[in-house]
């Protein structure tokens, strides 16, 4: 076939040229995401039921739901969260399952439940999820005018639900504005109440006439001769201004209705708002569309946020949060892999080779690989992402290695005095079969890893793909392209003897012989490495990404129990002021907030997400403890808690961040779990270890019930519906009705400015049936309960649940406390979950995955030799490189984490190639008769170049990363540390220790071969 290639030049460059066109073009199709587009089998279902109590909701509108929802197949776990006001119904499913089918599946089943729930309960809303929901960066509109009235909030408000919001969705780069900040608008009648009570006007009499003014009986069809026409009764009310026309006839007058209360369109009573450095606005999370580029997204909502500021001057946007910089690093950082290694590869080339030729080749083919390989992701429906992109890094490594050692194989046989053509052909074709058992080795080790199960099997799927597609294309490359474009450049031209810069034979015949006079103790090292992996990888630390330096930081603040909303705004109003010298950028998420997609802002009135982002030089720890200071000097008993913002990769590897949660639900004659029981159950764990361990549990809120005394009614002649409209009136505003007025509905509420409880119970009076003021004070009894902020429950039913930290060493201990602590006569059901499982579970599929890996490895290199045991020489240098390159990691402080362990992916790819080889050319060798002494001799001078300059351009292009400041250097030095470790380990190991192994089993094998003869 080579012959065949290397003689028709213009049709092998044509072919690549169409595949080259073709893989530009595909750039342009081909969708840049943080994040594959994974179809997330996650539902939520979300009811509000405003005015209503948490145990109430839970037991007419939660449990229903709860009921119809776990007949859904393929349901993996159901958790639902209720609050006062409303319920969160979180639904995972099978991962495999399919989503669209979901969605329907959820829809029908909340459609059926919704005959069992009240009737003034809106239809819950059904939210599909997917893990691109991780917004791309956050858009903030304010005022620039920092004393902004509420009127102009609301018109705020107004603007960006209706324009706005609008404008951005219809970007087709964006898939939704997710919003909250909101100001809702509602019209407020406020009661003259002394000339009411002169009239003898009550609040049922106001509400009738407004309900009779605001009818709407439909149409009725009448016919006339041959015409038909719909006959319609308008309602008198079409607007707000119309409510003040109202009439009402009292004792012989007739009176509007603004004659007698005050009617205003105003905010709503607020539960939430967000702030950017103090001032109110709204928050608009930006989501991108599944086949959309990030790049373009970002530079589409620039355009338009530039356009926005051009109409309305007096308005300030800005972006916040943004988390396309993970991916434009990642894209960065490929692009000067590239660009260095190229460089690299080529100098390191020339310094062995002494020609400049054959090294430029390299600055051809392997950008004409990764172009090929974009056709191929658009063929297969990958878009680029950080995890296709850290697979198409690995596949760049294995381009420069293919490139390297075809072009030095045929320098090999060039020096044989053997023709060129020959020399051409018979070079490449020796390297064939090793290179693609090399390409097959490598991608048995990512593949088996698409059968984990959950989303690690679904995020690997891209990156095994990725790096398939960039083995298999460098493969091609390095067999056709490369000989064709070296057999013609070179034929007419002198081929000259090279002469290298650098000599490596003599160093190496030293090393050669130096292990020789040494093998046992080398041998004993070695199988000391392979036998000391399991201990060096167990006593390493271990973390899901490294650990970076941070500009930002998150802070959850909760002010105490019952806090309101304006208290959690004037504290945070005062924390903002005095963290301005910390921060560049404060966004403050105040109380409740209104997304509908985004995860994670579940709040009450009393809590705070605050985003920081900090000022240059300005440290993370500095700016925790003032933070956790100025909280504590403001509110003794807040609580607060700080993370990081959340970015693609906690998507890809999500943490509930408790070891275990015990869950204690009651039993069926009990009504609840005491207070007393999980205080006892805290008390005891605690005991095991304490100085390891944290334990907490869910918070429980005050709350003011109002019992009304039936006899009290009957001895006053007062009617059950006066009291309870008096004290919603007092208390804020009742709704009377709502009004559809231009696309959004207003509701219309009755009431009085709020009053204090003491000054309700003391000053409100109800006309009873004689006309007579009797005071609420003699009709109602008040207490003080304790009663659960949140209830929790999953398909088995509510619970308590205990959330536990501790390490995994005790979280074994703690699993046979809880269990053995529950006496008969508890009448509870324990049930204990958490990541302990979790990474357990992983752990253990892992370590069947490997053992697949180890097998197919085996395989592959037993077809590749015709032998059972030379691929035995590969497993065993295996664990020899890893121990090595943990080391190395370990030396330099590192821990592991997914970086470092592509990197020993990359690493042991690299460097297994290189050991095949040189088995290779050993085996030839033999089979030309050479004993095994001076095979083994002579296999390591003609691999010992391409060996050491595949390690070297690996090594030198790493150096940048090694030593740069910048985010993206820090989350890849890790890998940068393991490959540079392991590559000069590694190398020392592929040229003196294989060879030292290959002998060694060589012998063996041999000696029992005769014997069996």
């Amino acid at each position: 076939m080579v012959r065949y290639l290397i003689n028709r030049p213009i049709a092998v460059i044509m072919v690549y040229l169409a595949m080259l066109l073709l893989g530009i073009y595909s750039v342009f199709f081909i969708p840049v995401s943080l994040l594959p587009d994974i179809d997330a089998p996650e539902v939520t279902v979300k009811a509000d039921y405003p005015g209503k109590l948490a145990k109430e909701i839970e037991q007419s509108v939660t449990a229903p739901l709860r009921f119809q929802l776990q007949q859904v197949g393929n349901l993996e776990s159901l958790e639902s969260e209720t609050r006062d006001n409303e319920a969160v119904i979180s639904l995972r499913f099978k991962y495999g399952t399919n989503g669209e089918r979901i969605f329907f599946d959820v829809n029908e089943k909340v459609d059926l439940a919704m005959s069992t729930i009240p009737r003034e309960v809106s239809r819950p809303r059904v939210i599909r999820a997917s893990l691109s929901d991780l917004p791309v960066f956050n858009v903030n509109i304010t005022y620039k005018d920092t004393a902004a009235k509420a009127k102009q909030l609301l018109e705020l408000s107004q603007l960006t639900r209706f324009v706005l919001q609008k404008r951005l969705e219809q970007l087709p780069e964006v898939a939704f504005a997710d919003a909250s900040g909101f100001i809702q608008p509602e019209i407020r009648i406020t009661p003259n109440q002394a000339k009411l009570d002169a009239l003898g006007i009550s609040y049922a009499e106001i509400a009738e006439a407004l309900n009779n003014a605001m009818y709407d009986l439909g149409s009725i069809r009448f016919k006339q001769g041959q015409m038909v026409f719909d006959v319609t009764f308008e309602s008198s009310i079409v607007k707000p201004e119309d409510i003040g026309n109202v009439l009402l006839s009292v004792s012989g007058r007739v009176f509007n209705l603004n004659e007698l209360v005050t009617i205003e369109t105003l905010p709503r009573t607020q539960q939430g708002t967000f702030l950017l450095n103090g001032k109110p606005g709204v928050n608009l999370a930006i989501l991108k569309t599944s086949n959309g580029k990030v790049s373009e997204l970002k530079q589409s909502v620039i355009n338009l946020l530039d356009q926005f500021r051009t109409d309305y001057p007096e308005l300030e946007f800005s972006i916040t949060n943004d988390q396309s910089y993970i991916l434009n690093l990642s894209i960065g950082n490929l692009r000067n892999s590239l660009i260095l290694g190229l460089i690299l590869a080529i100098g390191v080339m020339f310094l062995f080779m002494g020609s400049y030729r054959s090294p430029l080749l390299m600055a051809v083919t392997i950008p004409v690989s990764l172009v090929i390989s974009m056709f191929f992701f658009h063929i297969l429906g990958l878009s680029v992402n950080i995890i296709s992109l850290a697979g198409l890094i690995l596949g760049v490594g294995m381009m420069i290695d293919n490139s390297i050692v075809v072009i030095d194989n045929i320098n090999q046989w060039q020096k044989q005095n053997i023709p060129f053509e020959e020399a051409v052909v018979k070079g490449t074709n020796e390297v064939v079969t090793p290179l693609l058992s090399s390409m097959l080795t490598t991608c048995s080790v990512f593949l088996p890893l698409i059968f984990l199960s959950g989303i690690a099997g679904e995020m690997f799927y891209d990156q095994a793909v990725a790096v398939s597609i960039g083995l298999i294309v460098s493969f091609w490359v390095s067999i056709t392209l490369m000989p064709t474009l070296y057999f013609n450049l070179h034929q007419f031209k002198k081929i000259e003897s090279a002469r290298p810069i650098v000599n490596l034979k003599q160093p190496f015949l030293r090393g050669h012989f130096f292990v020789e006079r040494h093998k046992g103790l080398i041998l004993s090292l070695s199988f000391a490495l392979v036998l000391g992996l399991p201990i060096i990888f167990k006593g390493m630390d271990k973390q899901q990404i490294p650990s970076l330096s941070h500009n930002e930081l998150m802070a959850r603040i909760t002010w105490g129990n019952n806090v309101s909303f304006d208290e959690n705004l004037k504290n945070m109003l005062k924390l903002e002021s005095n963290l301005k010298p910390f921060a560049r950028q404060i966004a403050a998420y105040v109380g409740r907030q209104q997304f509908l997609l985004i995860k994670g802002f579940e709040q009450e009135e009393g809590e705070t997400i605050l985003y920081i982002e900090l000022k240059k030089g300005i440290n993370i720890d500095q700016t925790t403890n003032a933070i956790q200071l100025l909280v504590k000097q403001m509110a003794s008993n807040a609580r607060v808690s700080f993370t990081y913002p959340e970015t693609a990769f906690d998507r890809i590897f999500p943490n509930s961040g408790y070891t275990l949660i015990a869950k204690f639900y009651p039993g069926k004659n009990t009504g609840s779990i005491s207070k007393e029981t999980i205080q006892k159950m805290k008390a005891m764990l605690l005991e095991l270890n304490e100085s390891q361990m944290s334990i907490t549990s869910s918070d429980s809120t005050e709350q003011i019930a109002l019992r009304i005394i039936p006899e009290r009614l009957l001895l006053y002649q007062v009617d059950l519906e006066s009291v309870i409209n008096a004290v919603s009136m007092e208390l804020g505003t009742m709704q009377l009705s709502q009004l559809n007025f231009e696309q959004q509905t207003l509701p219309i509420s009755y009431g009085n400015k709020v009053k204090k409880l003491t000054e309700l119970i003391d000053q409100t009076r109800i006309r009873n049936s004689q006309g007579i003021q009797v005071p609420i004070k003699e009709l109602i009894d008040v207490q003080f309960i304790k009663a659960p902020r949140t209830i929790k429950a999953d398909g088995t039913g509510v619970y308590v649940p205990l959330y536990i930290n501790t390490t995994d060493d005790n979280a074994e201990n703690v699993v046979e406390k809880l269990k053995s602590s529950k006496s008969a006569s508890d009448t509870y059901t324990l049930g204990v979950e958490g990541e302990y499982f979790k990474s357990r579970n992983t752990m253990a599929e892992l370590l069947v995955v490997l053992l697949v890996s180890v097998m197919l490895l085996y395989f592959i290199l037993a077809a590749q030799f015709e032998s059972a045991w030379q691929p035995l020489v590969v497993l065993i240098e295996l664990p020899i490189d890893f121990s090595l390159a943990l080391l190395a990691l370990w030396l330099f402080g590192g821990s592991i984490n997914l970086m470092s362990l592509i990197g020993l992916v990359v690493m042991g790819g690299i460097v297994i190639n290189d050991s095949i080889l040189k088995i290779d050319t050993i085996n030839r060798l033999l089979k030309n008769g050479m004993g095994i002494d001076e095979a083994i001799e002579k296999a390591g001078i003609r691999r010992v170049k391409a060996i050491v300059m595949t390690s070297a351009t690996t090594i030198l292009a790493m150096l940048p990363i090694l030593f740069g400041t910048d985010i993206g250097s820090e989350l890849q030095q890790p890998m940068a540390i393991t490959i540079m470790g392991g590559m000069f380990l590694g190398t020392m190991v592929s040229l003196f220790i294989v060879p030292l192994l290959y002998k060694l089993l060589f012998g063996i094998f041999s000696i029992n071969k005769n014997k069996m003869g």
